[in-house]
C-alpha cells in the first residue's frame, strides 16, 4: 500500500490473473477522492476483482495502487449479503461500529424501511431486507473509501429509490466507488461515470 499526496486513488499498470486466466493487463485508472464514481464494463470484465484490488482483498501480480491516506479504511457492500444470519440485526451492525446507540440504529433502520426489533435474526429477513441491512452495515462502518458491488440488486423500484436517497445523504463528500449494470442507479447517486471497456 503506497501513500500519495495527490487527491486520487491511483492504479498504475495493474496486472492480475486467476491461474492462467488474465483479468487485468497493465491497467491504469485514477479515481477522485471525495466524489462518487461508477464503473461500467461488460459482465466478466473483472469489475469485482478491481474492487477487491482497491480494497486490498487481492494483491496485483504487478503494478501499484496508491492512496491519498496513510492507512486507508475501507467499507464494502459485496455482491453477496455476507450477514451473520443466526445473529440479530444489532449484532450485524455493531460488528463494524460498536459506538452507535440502539436509538441511532433504530433510526437508521427505519430510514431504509426496516422496522424490526434489533434482536430480530438477520436470517429471518427477506432477501431484499437482507440487502438493505448489508448496505446499512457498510454505511455504519468508519471508512475513507466505500466500495459498492451491485448494491441495489433485488430491491423493487420504490425501495431502491428510498435506499439510494439514504446512501446519497450518508455519503455526501465521501469517496464512493460503485459497480452497477444500471446507469440510472449511478445517475441517481450523482456518480461520475467511467466506462472501462467499449
Amino acid at each position: 500500500m503506497k501513500y500519495s499526496s495527490e487527491k486520487f486513488i491511483e492504479l498504475q499498470n495493474i496486472s492480475f490473473s486467476y491461474g492462467e486466466k488474465m483479468i487485468l493487463d497493465a491497467f491504469s485508472l485514477s479515481l477522485p477522492v471525495g466524489e462518487k464514481t461508477a464503473l461500467f464494463a461488460p459482465s466478466g470484465w473483472g469489475k469485482t476483482t478491481l474492487l477487491y484490488l482497491i480494497a486490498g482483498l487481492r494483491k496485483p501480480d504487478c503494478g501499484e495502487i496508491s492512496y491519498p491516506f496513510a492507512t486507508p479504511a475501507f467499507s464494502m457492500v459485496f455482491q453477496e449479503n455476507r450477514l451473520l444470519e443466526s445473529a440479530g440485526i444489532k449484532r450485524n451492525l455493531t460488528l463494524v461500529q460498536n459506538q452507535l446507540s440502539s436509538e441511532q440504529l433504530v433510526s437508521q433502520l427505519a430510514a431504509v424501511g426496516l422496522n424490526y426489533p434489533l434482536k430480530e435474526k438477520a436470517g429471518r429477513l427477506s432477501g431484499g431486507e437482507q440487502r438493505r441491512l448489508s448496505i446499512l452495515r457498510a454505511l455504519c462502518a468508519k471508512y475513507d473509501i466505500l466500495l459498492m458491488d451491485e448494491p441495489f440488486t433485488g430491491l423493487d423500484e420504490e425501495t431502491k429509490q428510498k435506499v439510494i436517497g439514504y446512501v446519497m445523504r450518508q455519503t455526501e463528500g465521501k469517496t464512493v466507488i460503485l459497480v452497477t449494470h444500471d446507469i440510472a442507479e449511478a445517475q441517481s447517486l450523482g456518480c461520475n461515470i467511467v466506462t472501462l471497456a467499449p
